[in-house]
């Protein structure tokens, strides 16, 4: 890694495939804007002395993902808070 690019990703760019952040962003439910408003909701919400749960903002993201995707989208699961913070 001379230039401090790997072989695979060099490999990836040439032959046209996509890269991780690229695949990755296909598996995301939310789009930026949501996660947007779910963090400045829990901003607003610290700001203000209220406390969120996890289980609150599981169920308003999991509205706002309702909403855009309609009733029978699958939802964020119990777990969803913790991966979704080691990611941001």
């Amino acid at each position: 890694m001379q230039f401090g690019v790997s072989f695979k990703s060099l490999s990836r760019w040439y032959h046209h495939e996509q890269s991780i952040s690229e695949f990755n962003i296909t598996k995301q439910k939310l789009t930026v804007a949501e996660e947007r408003v779910i963090i400045d909701f829990a901003a607003w919400s610290a700001d203000h002395g209220i406390p969120l749960t996890h289980q609150l903002l599981q169920n308003s993201t999991n509205k706002i993902l309702r909403a855009r995707l309609g009733s029978d989208t699958k939802p964020v699961g119990i777990n969803w808070m913790a991966y979704a913070i080691t990611e941001a």
